[in-house]
């Protein structure tokens, strides 16, 4: 029963082992070439099927999505103003917006609004 025991820990440390050495061979490549390498895995296509498919993928992404939002803000697709009045929306051309909710200046300007709030009663009491 030991024996066993050790048979079964040891394969499932060789098995950890081997996938965090999968791992860190799809950290240390790029996203998009890591990508490359499953999509004809994953889904039977060619290589440069896998290339090109990666490639409209990030121009989606660029097209849709900023590359950075900050902590307090979203992106929403707005319509571009290119596109004509009376166009249906539908039909109208889409470009990603980052709106901003809530910056740290808010809490700021928060803080000397609570402050001056505070000055100005004091003084009406007296």
């Amino acid at each position: 029963m030991i024996l066993g025991g050790r048979i079964a820990h040891d394969a499932a440390t060789l098995e950890e082992h081997m996938e965090s050495e999968a791992l860190a061979r799809l950290q240390t490549q790029e996203a998009g070439a890591a990508i490359i390498a499953r999509i004809p895995r994953d889904f039977q296509l060619a290589p440069l099927v896998a290339r090109t498919l990666v490639a409209q993928l990030r121009r989606y992404a660029a097209d849709y999505y900023p590359p950075r939002r900050e902590n307090g803000q979203l992106t929403y697709r707005a319509v571009s103003k290119a596109s004509p009045a009376g166009q249906k929306l539908s039909e109208c051309q889409r470009v990603a917006v980052k709106l901003t909710l809530h910056s740290p200046d808010d809490l700021l300007a928060l803080g000397h609004w609570r402050r001056g709030t505070a000055a100005a009663a004091t003084l009406a009491a007296h």
